[in-house]
Formats: C-alpha cells, structure tokens, sequence
C-alpha cells in the first residue's frame, strides 16, 4: 500500500474558539503568517512537537512515524492534555481502495468495575474517580506500534529520540503550561513537585527537563 494513496487522520479533541465575525476566523493569530509546504505539512498543539514530526519526515519517515513521534513529544511537552495513559482513535482511509481502518486505543477498565459508580446519580461518584479502580489500562503505545509495524518506515526506537532529547535537555515552560502547572501542584506528591516546582512552588518560565525522573 502506497503512502500517496494513505490519509491518515487524527481526531483530536480541542477547545472551542469563539470569534466575533468571520474575518476574526481568516486573521493569523499574533499576526502568524499560514504555514506553507510543497512536501508535507505537520500541525500538534505544540511547535517542539511539531518540529519533531517534520524531522522524521526530513529523515525519510512516512506521515504514520510522524503521527507516533508527534505523539511521543506531546507528552513531554503538553503533559496536562497528551499522555500514553490516555486515549485517541486513528482513521486510516485507503484512496486506492476506498476502505477505511479504525484503530480504536481506548483503554478498557477492570472487568469487575461497574461503570455506574463513576457518574450520577451514585452517591460519591466523584471521589470514586479517584484510585486504581478508577484508572484505565493504558492503549496509546500499543496502537502507536500497531500503526508503525504496519504502516511506517522508520525503526520504532528512532520515533521516540525526539522526545528524549527534549525531555533530557529541557524545554521552556510557557505561561499556559506554567498556569496548568499552578492550578494543581497542590495535588501533586513531592516527588513530582520536585520536577515541576521548586522550594514548594510551582515553576513558572523555567527550563523544565525530566532527566532527574528518568
């Protein structure tokens, strides 16, 4: 199967911008000229993450490596969205044969777990989100080598080099991830506040790396 003839679409779950007229919608934030390309294009929620994925294409990668490494780098670098204990879904649409494949890496919960003890109207529905009960078995990675072993180019190790370079070496914390940061250090345990704090306060713009995690 040709990669031409491949369309890979990743559902992504994002928030809602509302704008006062339709020009609003045409204007470059921040006055951001439209980004441009006659080989490949690569778009993530974060411009480390996006850089990464244009490296793999650079280095002959294929838009399935891409999407894995783009991946990988999200959970260094957006940790309070991306994660490999979260969830997503893949589409994959074949042109030349009209088919399209759904990889579906949700995570499944404890099969003696009823779900109804996580929502209303059960009392302490809330604290029950809460713990290991609560907590899913991670299906990111494994889809992420289901859609390399069969679709990518690259050696799997290669698409996580990106990330670990950037987790060993650090990144700036923006004023978003800074805020995130803020809105729940308290709940973090000592030792993450040790990663993303200092002296019992959260960061704020520091070079964040997690070579002491590792």
């Amino acid at each position: 199967m040709s990669v031409k003839h491949l369309l890979l679409i990743l559902i992504i779950l994002c928030a809602s911008v509302s704008c006062k007229n339709k020009q609003d919608i045409r204007e470059p934030i921040g006055g951001q000229k439209p980004a441009k390309g006659t080989s490949g294009m690569v778009s993530t929620a974060h411009p480390i993450a996006t850089r990464i994925g244009l490296d793999i294409l650079k280095s002959g990668g294929n838009a399935f490596d891409a999407a894995v490494a783009v991946a990988v780098a999200l959970n260094v670098v957006e940790p309070m969205n991306s994660g490999i204990g979260g969830y997503g879904t893949i589409l994959v649409y074949d042109a030349s044969s009209g088919k399209a494949r759904f990889l579906d890496s949700s995570g499944k919960i404890p099969i003696n777990v009823d779900s109804d003890v996580f929502r209303p109207p059960t009392l302490g529905y809330m604290e029950n989100r809460k713990g290991p009960k609560a907590v899913t078995t991670p299906g990111n990675v494994n889809a992420w080598w289901a859609m390399s072993s069969e679709y990518g180019k690259l050696e799997w190790k290669e698409l996580f080099e990106g990330a670990v370079k950037v987790a060993e070496e650090g990144f700036e914390i923006d004023e978003r991830l800074a805020r995130i940061i803020g809105y729940a250090f308290s709940e973090f345990n000592g030792y993450a506040q040790t990663i993303y704090g200092k002296n019992t306060s959260p960061h704020q713009r520091h070079l964040l790396n997690h070579r002491a995690s590792w």
